[in-house]
C-alpha cells in the first residue's frame, strides 16, 4: 500500500500526531432557529434581540484562555491598543493542555529519529519551535516575568538498559545538539540530583543550554494580571458554538456575541465548536497525565534543571523532572490517545512515573513520601498529525489556532505573533504555511516505514512498563506480536481512510471510531 505524501513530515517534534477522517465526536449544532439564519438575524440589527438571543458587537473575540489565547490578546492589545479584545474560557482552566504542561520549552530534546521521507517536516516544526521559544524569553524579560522561570538547562539522559528505539531518539538529539554549539555530554556522576549511584545506571547525560522551563501557575498569574492592566476584558464563559458565516460565538449561557474577528484557541474542542458541515479538520485528544509533588520530604535533591528521557515508546512515553515554585516537583508525563470527551486517569500512567522517578532517581527513601496532587491535561491533536493554524480559506475572519499537541504553550508566542499579523495587516504568515485548518490531510511516509514506527515505538513501551524482557528471543516475539497487531488496526481503516498514511500513534483510535 502505496501512502501519498503531500508534505515530508517530522518523525515528530514534540509530538504532532496523525491523520485522516474518521467518526469524530460530533460538533455542536449549528445556530439556525426557526428557520431563519443567525447570519440574516446579525444583518438585520445587532442592537435588538433576535429569537430571543442577545447580541453584543465586539472587535476581537478569542475562544480559549490557554497560552496560546492569552498571548494572542496580550499581543494584539500591545499592538493595536484601540483593539476591544475578549477571551473567553472558565478562570479555572480545567484540563487546559498549558496549565497541566511540564511547561518545558524544549525544542531541541523533542525531536526523535525520523524517516528521510519525514525529514523537511521535521525541520519546519522544529524551526516553529525555535521561534516560540525565543519568543517568550524575549516576552518576559519586557513584561516583567522573569520570576515564572524555574529551570534555565535541560539535562536528557540515557540509561544503559535503553531499548533502541529510545536510543535512537536521543542520537538524533545530541547530534543536533551539537552540530548547533548549544550542549555538550557530561559525565553522570557529576549530576547531583542522581541519589546514591543511580548514576550508575546512566551511560550518557546531554546538557542543552537554554531549554528551560516555567511555572505555570505563576505564569498565568502573570498573563492575568497583564490582561487587566491592558483592559483585556475575560468573560469567565466558554464557547458552546460558533457560527464562521456571521463571525459569531455561543456563550455557555445561550448569547451570541459577533466580533469582526475570532481567534479559536479551544485546544481539544476546537472542531467540536464548529456546524458539522464546516470543513475543518476532525480533531480528538491526547490525555496528558502528570504528578505534581507539592511537598517533597526534607533531603529530597529537586533538581535545578530540566531532568528528561527522549521519547522511550509510543505516544510520547517517557519521564520529565520539572523543579515548580516553592520546592515543587512535577513529574511527567504519560499520553493516552482518545476521542473528545471528559478524561479518565489510567493508572497505569501513575505507577508508571512514580515507579520510574523512585528508580532512576531519587531512591525509595523519598519517594514513598511523595504527596501531591494529578494533573491531567487534554492535548490537541489534528487528524493527519499537523497543527492546524490560520484563517479558514471559507471565512478568512476566523483564525484556528490548534492541533500543537503537546507543544503548545512553547509555540504560543509565535502563534499570538501572527494572529497580530492577520488582524491588522491582514496577512498570513509563513511560519505556518500549509498548515490551515481547512487543508487536506498529509500523510506519514508509507505503510511500511508506518508499520516499523509502530511496532517499534510499542515494543520501546512494552519494554518500559515491563511487559517484556530485554532479551532478543522475547524482543523478538513481541516485535513480531505487535507488527502483526498494527497490520490488523490499518486494515480495519475503511478504504480511503489508510491513504494518506494516518500517523501510527493514531491508528488505535481511528479504527475505534470509524463507522
Amino acid at each position: 500500500m502505496q501512502g501519498i505524501v503531500r508534505e515530508q513530515r517530522a518523525g515528530s517534534f514534540g509530538a504532532f500526531w496523525t491523520k485522516l477522517k474518521f467518526a469524530e465526536v460530533k460538533p455542536r449544532r449549528r445556530p439556525h432557529r426557526r428557520g431563519v439564519s443567525l447570519r440574516y438575524c446579525l444583518k438585520t440589527d445587532l442592537g435588538r434581540r433576535e429569537h430571543g438571543r442577545s447580541m453584543k458587537k465586539l472587535s476581537v473575540s478569542i475562544v480559549g484562555n490557554g497560552s496560546i489565547g492569552m498571548m494572542a490578546a496580550i499581543l494584539l492589545k500591545k499592538e493595536a491598543p484601540n483593539c476591544d479584545v475578549t477571551i473567553f474560557g472558565r478562570p479555572g482552566r480545567d484540563y487546559s493542555a498549558s496549565t497541566a504542561a511540564g511547561a518545558m520549552a524544549n525544542v531541541y530534546a523533542e525531536l526523535e529519529a525520523a524517516p528521510a521521507s519525514q525529514l523537511l517536516g521535521e525541520h519546519r516544526l522544529f524551526e516553529a519551535g525555535i521561534k516560540g521559544s525565543e519568543g517568550w524569553r524575549k516576552f518576559l524579560e519586557s513584561s516583567g516575568g522573569e520570576n515564572v522561570i524555574t529551570a534555565e538547562d535541560t539535562l536528557l539522559v540515557l540509561k544503559k538498559d535503553a531499548y533502541d528505539f529510545e536510543r535512537k531518539n536521543y542520537a538524533a538529539v545530541a547530534e543536533k545538539v551539537i552540530e548547533d554549539r548549544i550542549g555538550s555530554i557530561e559525565a553522570s556522576q557529576a549530576i547531583e540530583y542522581f541519589t546514591g549511584s543511580r548514576h550508575l545506571l546512566y551511560e550518557s547525560v546531554l546538557r542543552i543550554r537554554g531549554e528551560f522551563a516555567v511555572d505555570t501557575e505563576r505564569l498565568f498569574v502573570h498573563l492575568d494580571k497583564l490582561c487587566d492592566e491592558l483592559g483585556i476584558r475575560q468573560s469567565g464563559e466558554l464557547v458552546s458554538a460558533l457560527d464562521p458565516a456571521s463571525t459569531s460565538i455561543e456563550t455557555e449561557s445561550g448569547e451570541w456575541v459577533k466580533s469582526d474577528f475570532v481567534v479559536v484557541a479551544a485546544g481539544a474542542n476546537t472542531a467540536s465548536l464548529f456546524p458539522a458541515e464546516s470543513p475543518i479538520m476532525s480533531m480528538y485528544q491526547g490525555v496528558g497525565t502528570a504528578l505534581l509533588v507539592e511537598s517533597p520530604p526534607p533531603g529530597t535533591a529537586i533538581p535545578k534543571e530540566v531532568i528528561r528521557t527522549v521519547n522511550r515508546g509510543g505516544a510520547q512515553c517517557g519521564v520529565h523532572l520539572v523543579p515548580r515554585g516553592q520546592n515543587g516537583l512535577y513529574i511527567g508525563a504519560g499520553n493516552t490517545v482518545t476521542s473528545v470527551g471528559v478524561p479518565q486517569v489510567r493508572f497505569e500512567t501513575i505507577r508508571y512515573l512514580h515507579s520510574t522517578a523512585e528508580r532512576e532517581f531519587f531512591g525509595q527513601e523519598s519517594a514513598y513520601h511523595f504527596s501531591g496532587s494529578v494533573k491531567l491535561g487534554l492535548r490537541p491533536r489534528s487528524l493527519d498529525g499537523y497543527p492546524l493554524i490560520g484563517p479558514l480559506k471559507s471565512a478568512p475572519t476566523v483564525f484556528v489556532a490548534s492541533g500543537t499537541n503537546r507543544v503548545g504553550l512553547t509555540w504560543a508566542p509565535r502563534i499570538a505573533s501572527a494572529v497580530v499579523d492577520w488582524v491588522t495587516k491582514q496577512r498570513a504568515d509563513g511560519t505556518f504555511e500549509g498548515w490551515g485548518p481547512d487543508r487536506s490531510p498529509l500523510s506519514y511516509a508509507n505503510a511500511e516505514e508506518a508499520l516499523d514506527f509502530f511496532t517499534e515505538s510499542r515494543v520501546g513501551a512494552a519494554f518500559e512498563h515491563g511487559l517484556v524482557e530485554n532479551k532478543s528471543e522475547s524482543l523478538s516475539r513481541k516485535r513480531k506480536e505487535i507488527r502483526q497487531a498494527g497490520l490488523a488496526l490499518l486494515n480495519r481503516l475503511p478504504s480511503g481512510l489508510n491513504e494518506p498514511i494516518p500517523h501510527p500513534d493514531n491508528w488505535a483510535v481511528l479504527a475505534d471510531n470509524v463507522k
